[in-house]
């Protein structure tokens, strides 16, 4: 089996869609069978956000934007040529009324709890419209909910997966499955009460990921609008190459400091199964793009990472006494209790700087639990840029004229926090 994944932008419109068509029925032709893994279309989940945010503040404009929402994926399939005859409207329409019902229903002030009941659909709406195309064009394949493959606990937007009772469903569903592909989405799954969950945003490499070693796949593959894995983001760092080859461990690091290409949680589950990672193009097919292995060995070009969107804090205790283990403790810990990443920090003797990402609806809960033990600073909008595998003439340019708050040197790794 091949686990494929395919983003937003792969399937972010008609044209698009027929694309990844023409993607699967090449592989089919082939005899591998393929589990698909598709994100929402486009900006989607952005337009869910906004929805879910006036779900959380009783706003009526939520029933309207959702409505919106699910034209678009209508006018998508119109686009597509498929007929008004077709299930595919009817789905459509079944996960609306559906949305809706939540919408009227919904009692609870669980701001991420309501997140992941709204945003979860976006994958759903989109796997409707894809699954029913790839179909038309006369492919053998299954569709298949998430919630019945991926089992998580409850932490809403950010869940953690049930490693055993997700083995056994993926192998209980596929079971019940015989066609040349099988798709469903990426970035959702359910807890105990069947209530959809978030594995966190661009959680659908991720979910890949999971299938790939539930499955025991030795090869997936991330279908993307680049080539491969670049020594930096090409739109923003016009010197950036495609690094051909990466050890598990390298993109590991890449992931962590920011690097957009695959989500963060992706390597590991791969690298415990030995399965090769590979990413590719959409667009241009025909390139090798990159392979992410157990390779060792490599010599790396200096990579950089822009990590934007960051939240600085600054925390001392409110008697001015030294900051003591017990104190760092409760922070960290904190930082835990909300599921929000610690990039770097910092301490003195007085001060304990923490930096973060900037995440809707959870960093001021940091800020809540913390302000009676401790003086809180928080400075928003800054940047991380990391540098691995540095040389003292690439150091000297990225810092060149730029606002340095704070630097971090290792034998490997260069940090800049900058605004």
């Amino acid at each position: 089996m091949r686990v494929f994944k395919f983003g937003g932008a792969s399937v972010k419109d008609a044209s698009a869609i027929q694309n990844v068509t023409s993607i699967i029925q090449s592989y089919v032709e082939e005899k591998n069978p393929i589990l698909m893994v598709v994100s929402a279309i486009g900006k989607t989940t952005n337009k869910l956000e906004i929805i879910a945010k006036k779900v959380f503040e009783q706003s009526e404009d939520a029933k309207t934007l959702l409505k919106e929402l699910i034209e678009e994926h209508r006018v998508i399939c119109r686009e597509l040529k498929m007929s008004e005859e077709s299930i595919v409207y009817k789905e459509l329409a079944d996960i609306e009324t559906k949305t809706l019902g939540f919408i009227v229903a919904n009692e609870s002030n669980n701001f991420n709890y309501i997140y992941d009941q709204i945003v979860s659909k976006g994958e759903l709406l989109s796997t409707t419209v894809v699954y029913h195309y790839i179909l038309s064009q006369k492919v053998s394949i299954d569709f298949v909910n998430a919630r019945y493959l991926i089992k998580t606990d409850n932490n809403y937007t950010d869940a953690n997966i049930l490693w055993h009772e997700t083995q056994e469903a993926v192998d209980a569903e596929l079971k019940n499955h015989s066609s040349q592909v099988l798709i469903t989405q990426g970035f959702i799954g359910a807890n105990s009460e069947m209530l959809y969950t978030t594995l966190g945003r661009e959680g659908s490499d991720y979910t890949a990921a999971i299938l790939a070693k539930c499955t025991n796949t030795k090869e997936m593959t991330i279908w993307k609008d680049v080539d491969g894995v670049y020594t930096a983001d090409p739109k923003k760092f016009a010197e950036a190459t495609i690094i051909n080859k990466l050890s598990y461990k390298e993109a590991i690091e890449m992931t962590f400091y920011g690097a957009q290409i695959i989500h963060p949680k992706t390597i590991k589950p791969i690298q415990n199964s030995n399965c090769i990672l590979k990413v590719k193009s959409f667009i241009h097919k025909e390139a090798k793009g990159t392979e992410i292995g157990n390779f060792e060995n490599i010599h790396y070009q200096p990579v950089i990472v822009l990590k934007e969107n960051q939240v600085l804090y600054s925390f001392s205790v409110r008697d001015f006494s030294f900051l003591n283990e017990s104190n760092l403790g409760k922070i960290i810990a904190t930082f835990g209790k909300y599921s929000l990443r610690i990039n770097l920090m910092q301490n003195s003797s007085i001060e304990f700087l923490v930096l973060t990402d900037e995440k809707l609806g959870k960093n001021e809960l940091i800020v809540e639990d913390l302000k009676e033990d401790f003086e809180i600073k928080m400075e928003n909008h800054l940047k991380l840029l990391t540098i691995r595998h540095y040389t003292e003439d690439i150091l000297e340019k990225q810092r060149k004229n730029k606002a340095v708050l704070i630097t971090q040197k290792g034998e490997d790794t260069v940090h800049y926090l900058m605004r």
